[in-house]
Parts: structure tokens; C-alpha cells; sequence
């Protein structure tokens, strides 16, 4: 009897490790990493003379901000796009898998701050090579992120998906 008690407990424990560890990947990759979100069709907007909220918010879905969700909280995942040349301030909120701009004086509290100028904007808008493009503009300085909520908290709202898939 003991002997069947103990195979059992051995059975138990290894349904659990089991589980933990399905948990743990789903967490992973369906919060933390998401890469089962189709990514929506937004057309390319013609860059004139003005940068405006429809190539922001084209720019935001090539980045990946339709892979953020909000986080248990419900509070949806938001951040701001900066052109420094011309003090025009983006509130990029996604919702849903879909990024909304804004053009306004800012949101109250972001998740984090993307800076660059209007040249470089232009650049990246441009590019053949989205991925490289950003992180070679990272990479020299020309573009900055600066993160206003931790890591975890970002984490949780699917920005490490993201930073990932940008090579980072």
C-alpha cells in the first residue's frame, strides 16, 4: 500500500510540473511575448510637408504596438511620439490591437517615450528594412527611448514582444 501511495504521489507531482510549466509558456507567450496577434492593415499614408497623426500611427503598427494589450488592470497600453525639431507631441493608445494617435500636449502618464526629429522620422518612414532601420537609428542616438513605467510593468503589457521583434 505504501508503495502504490508513493506512485501516486509521484504521478500528482509530475501533473503538476506539468502544468506550472504549460503555464508558464502560455503566460509567456500569450502576456509577456505575444505572437498570436495578426497584425492589422493599415495603409501607408503619403508623408507631405507635416508629419501627421496617420503616418504616427502607420509608424506605430510597423513597430509592432499592435501586439500590447492592457494589463490586468485594464489600463490599455499608452505612449508618447516625440518630434523634437517641432515640439509636436503623439499619444499613441492601443486598444483592441489597433493603435490610436492623438496629436495633444500629452498623455498624464505613458508607458514610455520615443524622441527623434523630423529628418530621422523621415528616414525611418522610408526605409526598405523597417526592423534595421530603427534599431541603426537606435543604435546611433538618433532615435531615444526613455521608459516612464518598470520593466514588469511593460512586460505585462506586451512591450517585450515588441523590443524582441526590433532587436533590441
Amino acid at each position: 500500500m505504501a508503495k502504490a501511495l508513493g506512485s501516486n504521489v509521484k504521478k500528482y507531482a509530475l501533473i503538476a510540473a506539468v502544468v506550472v510549466v504549460v503555464a508558464v509558456v502560455l503566460f509567456y507567450f500569450i502576456i509577456i511575448s505575444p505572437i498570436f496577434v495578426a497584425k492589422p492593415n493599415i495603409a501607408k499614408p503619403e508623408l507631405g510637408t507635416n508629419i501627421g497623426i496617420n503616418n504616427i500611427n502607420w509608424l506605430a503598427n510597423e513597430v509592432g504596438a499592435y501586439k500590447l494589450h492592457s494589463d490586468i488592470s485594464g489600463q490599455p497600453p499608452t505612449f508618447q511620439f516625440i518630434l523634437s525639431d517641432t515640439n509636436q507631441t503623439f499619444d499613441i493608445i492601443v486598444t483592441g490591437n489597433i493603435p490610436s494617435t492623438l496629436e495633444t500636449v500629452g498623455v498624464t502618464n505613458p508607458d514610455l517615450k520615443i524622441t527623434t526629429d523630423s529628418a530621422t522620422f523621415r528616414e525611418l518612414y522610408d526605409a526598405a528594412d523597417f526592423n534595421s532601420k530603427i534599431k541603426e537609428l537606435n543604435d546611433a542616438g538618433r532615435v531615444s527611448i526613455e521608459l516612464i513605467k518598470t520593466t514588469s510593468e511593460l512586460a505585462l503589457k506586451g512591450y517585450k514582444g515588441v523590443y524582441d521583434e526590433l532587436g533590441f
